[in-house]
């Protein structure tokens, strides 16, 4: 895995980059950012590179057999601790090596594998999942070896907020003195989880979220979408490429289209046509209806935009722009807080399972009320 395959994070891969070609890379680092913006994929990546038999001057070679395996996740110098629920296995208490065939095969074909992906691989839904003391006693044992291959021994510990408290004092130790030549690369989300003590042995690193543009182009060019469609995810997916990578499996319709032909209803107040496109939504899966009522709320949002005459700044296809422009000569400014207010409600209850029939169609009489001041019977 190689920075290039990764979107974002410019500065950080600068800044190590530049630590490993003066050779003065910490021996304890924590990736820290909101999750879905390639942390564990940069821990990969910055393996590759501190490994790579010919790395250049930003990135690793790619190809050398170095590369070769830990890009294939079978490097014997790169070792992963993961979160795992605690069910025993054999009579014996689980280790990350246990899960890690299952790990392999969808990370390594997928550097924004997400968390929420894993606990689903593990069946590990309301089940705790955490790293423990047994994980951290069997990382002691074998860290001492001397590196097999690299010229670096890297242990990544993915969501290292999961660590136990008796796991993390145990990890103390470690991260002050760990073993020559030893490198321990730990991602996280919500540092307010992880210790103190942890925190502050570790050299800290902020990674950002992917920038909407940037996203959009990747998604054209990994995932052959449209231009319309790409921007719709990337701004939905709001700086997460996890995110957008799980919005890209939840439905090909296209949210723009269901959009303005919803506002177009309720605005002409046909009661007929609103219950067939209330019928036509409450059909699709509910990821799908709360992807369309999250597009929707945007879409309202943007038309703020527009009444201050700055819609240069939404990220909008042409096609939307002109609805956009055309929809905010029947809106003022109060009836787009209103407006944003009642999506935001609706998919507040969808997304507590109400019936999403009665919601959409209470939302759309309540919008077309809105929109022209009558009330639909």
């Amino acid at each position: 895995m190689r920075f290039s395959d990764l979107i974002g994070q410019s500065k950080a891969k600068s800044a190590f980059t530049g630590m490993v070609r003066d050779n003065r890379v910490p021996h304890a680092i924590l990736l820290k950012g909101r999750p879905g913006i390639g942390k564990l994929g940069f821990a990969t990546a910055l393996a590759q590179y501190m490994n790579c038999e010919n790395p250049g001057t930003e990135d690793s070679c790619g190809v050398c057999s170095s590369c070769s395996k830990i890009g294939k996740g079978i490097h014997p110098d790169v070792r992963y601790i993961l979160p795992i629920i605690s069910n025993k296995i054999g009579g014996k208490s689980p280790l990350s090596d246990d899960y890690y065939p299952k790990f392999r095969e969808h990370f390594f074909t997928n550097p924004y594998f997400s968390f929420n992906e894993w606990i689903t691989l593990m069946a590990g839904e309301n089940k705790q999942v955490g790293i423990r003391i047994n994980e951290v006693r069997d990382l002691k044992r074998k860290i001492t070896l001397k590196a097999f291959e690299g010229p670096y021994k890297i242990v990544i510990i993915w969501n290292s907020e999961k660590i136990n408290t008796e796991a993390a004092n145990a990890m103390l130790k470690l991260l002050e003195e760990p073993p020559e030549k030893t490198i321990i690369i730990m991602t996280v989300s919500d540092t307010t989880h992880l210790l103190t003590t942890i925190n502050s042995r570790c050299q800290r690193i902020q990674m950002h979220r992917v920038p909407d543009a940037e996203m959009a182009v990747y998604l054209q060019e990994k995932h052959q979408f449209s231009e319309e469609r790409a921007i719709q995810v990337s701004q939905l997916a709001d700086g997460s490429m996890a995110r957008a990578i799980e919005l890209i499996h939840e439905s090909n319709r296209s949210l723009s289209e269901l959009y303005m032909t919803w506002l177009r209803l309720c605005l002409k107040g046909n009661f007929a046509e609103i219950h067939a496109w209330v019928e036509l939504v409450s059909k699709e899966n509910k990821e799908f209806q709360k992807l369309f009522m999250s597009y929707a709320l945007q879409k309202v949002r943007d038309s703020l935009l527009f009444s201050f005459q700055a819609d240069s700044i939404s990220a909008s296809t042409a096609e939307e722009r002109d609805f956009q422009k055309k929809f905010s000569r029947f809106i003022n400014l109060h009836g787009i807080e209103e407006l944003s207010r009642l999506i935001d409600d609706s998919l507040f209850y969808i997304s507590r399972n109400a019936n999403t029939q009665m919601v959409l169609s209470v939302l759309s009489l309540r919008v077309h009320s809105l929109l022209t001041g009558k009330v639909l019977i």
